[in-house]
């Protein structure tokens, strides 16, 4: 244990030395120039408004400032907020390739989901003593020990200035609660019997709360948490260990015989969609001139429409 715990804490402090920014591709719809940030949806409102507060050097791709929130302030629960309503309102939003996109996903978990019984036996037929014991501590890297290796990247952006550990934490903690938040409602949904209910991979009771295999929520943590490292550092070596150590928490579920191989895709799919779409979403802003998030509340008009209601501006 006390091996394992150094190792990640250096691994976190190399990362949360001087590294390229890097974008990640988005699901979600792509603001393009003068594009959405604008829209009628929910009850928050957001005011960009130019301010010096923790403004940053760090080079970004667009050559200018990368601002990176005070996480100690106000700013940070704003920003969080900003991030959970851009991603349950972008869906609105999304065109055609957003749309094929899903659906391949939607596709390739339901591939996978016919191969799930066979999978399913041949790996209750791999179980050893060493293996449970590996599984057991690999698991924690879709719970705590990711949470943990985001609070190594708070303290090391801290204790270095470094902007991009600084966005790793707060990305990271927006895209798990947006990702844990579809996940926890797929799971009530859908009611998917885990493979240790010995019901078979096609029982399911929707909405009934005692069946919650589908998707994995710790593959979906997992991969959200990987999928924000992976975005936010160009290095081949920080992409690819955090893919495999997250691809490894599903294998791990799958070997604990709690989630079935289509479960697993499905985690990894979402947490890596709702990772890369707020990391996009957060660079532009960042990249751009110096801002500060307000909230506002303020009647709206549409063409050839009079009312009132909320709108919302990022």
């Amino acid at each position: 244990m006390a091996a394992r715990a150094l190792i990640a804490l250096l691994l976190a402090v190399t990362l949360s030395l001087p590294a390229n920014q890097a974008h990640g591709f988005s699901l979600l719809a792509d603001e393009e120039a003068g594009g959405r940030y604008g829209a009628a949806y929910g009850f928050l409102a957001f005011n960009e408004e130019p301010s010096t507060a923790g403004a940053s050097n760090s080079p970004s791709s667009g050559g200018q400032a990368y601002q990176v929130e005070p996480i100690f302030s106000v700013e940070f629960p704003k920003t969080v907020a900003r991030d959970a309503a851009y991603a349950v309102t972008s869906p609105a939003q999304w065109d055609a390739k957003d749309w094929l996109i899903l659906g391949a996903g939607v596709a390739a978990v339901a591939a996978v989901s016919l191969a799930d019984g066979d999978v399913h036996t041949q790996v209750q037929h791999l179980q050893s003593t060493s293996a449970t014991d590996a599984a057991k501590q690999i698991r924690q890297f879709g719970g705590p020990y990711s949470f943990g290796a985001l609070g190594l990247f708070l303290a090391g952006g801290e204790a270095f200035d470094n902007a991009p550990a600084k966005a790793v934490f707060i990305d990271g903690v927006a895209s798990t609660l947006v990702s844990g938040g579809i996940a926890l409602g797929l799971k009530y949904a859908v009611g998917r019997n885990r493979p240790s209910a010995e019901r078979g991979n096609s029982y399911f009771q929707p909405f009934s709360g005692s069946a919650d295999s589908f998707p994995s929520g710790e593959t979906t943590q997992a991969f959200a948490v990987a999928s924000v490292v992976a975005s936010h550092y160009d290095e081949l070596w920080i992409k690819g260990a955090s893919y495999g150590i997250a691809s490894l928490v599903g294998l791990a579920r799958i070997y604990q015989n709690a989630h079935w191989t289509s479960d697993a895709l499905a985690g990894a799919l979402i947490g890596t969609a709702v990772g890369t779409a707020i990391v996009r979403f957060n660079d532009k802003r960042r990249s751009s001139s110096e801002k500060k998030t307000q909230f506002f509340i303020t009647p709206i008009a549409a063409a050839n429409t009079a009312g009132i209601g909320i709108t919302v501006i990022y």
